[in-house]
């Protein structure tokens, strides 16, 4: 019997794997770029919540087999502050793709943020 996937909240102790992942589903000009932004945008950036970045990633069987890399910010609004986040690309390894992960795993809605935020580029 095949394990389900197991989703987890990254620590960054999980660094070395996550490397690992990205070398291996991007190709080497895009992994080399993400690999060398990685740690001043998720874990030293002055900006982080002490609660540390919004990265989640699932395992099947011990190897992971999808990443969703995010930030969490403090925002404020009228007069509230409250934590947001911007979430990136969820990466599915080739191998795992078209088997709807990240719907298996039911994020669970404690751990969102209350406001989510993004860019998105416009026609030209």
């Amino acid at each position: 019997m095949t394990e389900g996937p197991v989703l987890h909240h990254y620590h960054v102790n999980d660094r070395a794997e996550v490397l690992d992942f990205i070398r291996e589903v991007f190709p080497a000009h895009v992994s080399r770029r993400l690999i060398a932004q990685w740690t001043w945008r998720y874990e030293a950036s002055p900006l982080t919540p002490s609660e540390g970045s919004a990265i989640d990633f699932i395992r099947i069987g011990g190897k992971m087999v999808g990443l969703n890399p995010g930030l969490l910010l403090k925002m404020w609004m009228g007069g509230i502050e409250c934590v947001g986040a911007s979430r990136g690309a969820w990466v599915v390894h080739p191998d795992h793709r078209g088997q709807n992960l990240w719907q298996r795993v039911k994020v669970k809605q404690a751990i969102v943020p209350p406001v989510q935020f993004g860019w998105s580029r416009l026609p030209a």
